[in-house]
């Protein structure tokens, strides 16, 4: 657990000069504070074979790829997500519509 938290903290959310300024994650820091983000262990010892099924389970669980910081569905080699013809769809109107700014 410390190595993976090191992962998300070695990095510094408000230098325009890292690759990691535009994560979600940073993002969200500059916008809200670090205060306002906790670490919280959802599991342990889990044995080295089982993190990415977990990671997965856990991302799926709280839905933080569409709906939060997560920029995969995770694991190793996250696959990427298969979008269904209604999330399309809604895609393709939202585009259409002009009063959304891009």
């Amino acid at each position: 657990m410390t190595e993976r938290h090191k992962v998300h903290t070695r990095y510094d959310p408000f230098n325009p000069h890292t690759r990691e300024y535009e994560y979600p994650l940073s993002r969200g820091i500059r916008k809200y504070g670090a205060n306002e983000y906790e670490l919280i262990v959802l599991e342990d010892n889990i044995p080295r074979e089982e993190l990415d099924k977990r990671e997965k389970y856990w991302i799926e669980y709280y839905n933080t790829y569409w709906d939060g910081y997560n920029q995969s569905i995770g694991g190793t080699y996250p696959t990427k997500p298969i979008f269904t013809e209604d999330q399309i769809d809604t895609v393709i109107e939202m585009l259409r519509d002009e009063s959304y700014s891009y």
